[in-house]
């Protein structure tokens, strides 16, 4: 990622683990894109599989094949619970924004395909304009 999106705080626990095999920017990305588990929105309980993964697995979704297969390796064969960790998931979100928008994206498309609302998403916008503008990141 470049250098002038915002930075990410250290990772919590088993996070931490993931990141040691997908690295950190992927194992934010795999907590926060993965469905809550139950009425808890803190849960998020992910089932590794052993050794094939289904190209149409979740996993593979958020992930890629590549690194779905590298989880499986590690992981093989456990549930995993997912910390959400807030202000990881916080620079995480401002970062995909951040990302897309590069991309040319629309906010409107933006809010479309990361599940946040439309005004979360250009509150980040504005953010973001606001980091850059006082030269700060």
């Amino acid at each position: 990622m470049p250098d002038d999106l915002p930075p990410m705080p250290p990772l919590p626990g088993l996070l931490a683990e993931v990141a040691e095999v997908l690295g950190p920017w992927e194992a934010q990305r795999l907590a926060a894109l993965w469905p809550q588990c139950g009425r808890r929105s803190w849960r998020r309980m992910a089932y590794i599989p052993g050794t094939r993964v289904d190209p149409e697995s979740r996993l593979v979704q958020i992930l890629g094949p590549d690194k779905a297969a590298r989880m499986c390796e590690e992981f093989g064969n456990m549930i995993l619970e997912l910390p959400v960790n807030a202000a990881g998931l916080t620079a995480f979100r401002r970062r995909e924004v951040a990302r897309r928008l590069r991309a040319g994206h629309s906010p409107k498309r933006i809010a479309r395909d990361t599940g946040l609302r439309l005004d979360h998403v250009r509150g980040i916008v504005a953010w973001l304009k606001a980091q850059r503008a006082s030269g700060r990141k």
